[in-house]
């Protein structure tokens, strides 16, 4: 699976990539920052997508020191994270790319 997330890893300012199922198992991920070694992150990602509205497709979310970009696939969700000044518009682009290879 690594293949498909290679561009949307080389995109300036992404720290890592998580893939859940619609379960909130882990299916992918990718830390080189060690990001994701504190919390429960899939069981939170899961509870965002749950109260996301139906129609709502993507969040992106700002917070002191990151960003996360947070994009419901048919697979589960998809979490980006980003420093502050990621191009936002461009992980957009890739995610748009990367979703139809994933079915």
């Amino acid at each position: 699976m690594k293949q498909y997330f290679n561009g949307l890893m080389d995109t300036e300012g992404v720290l890592g990539i998580m893939m859940l199922s619609t379960a909130g198992e882990v299916l992918y991920k990718h830390d080189p920052s060690n990001l994701l070694l504190a919390g429960p992150v899939g069981e939170i990602a899961m509870e965002m997508v749950n109260v996301m509205p139906g129609d709502l497709q993507e969040a992106d979310m700002v917070f002191s020191e990151r960003r996360v970009y947070l994009r419901k696939t048919p697979l589960g969700p998809l979490l980006v994270f980003l420093a502050l000044t990621a191009p936002v518009a461009m992980v957009r682009l890739h995610c748009d790319t990367l979703l139809p290879t994933l079915k």
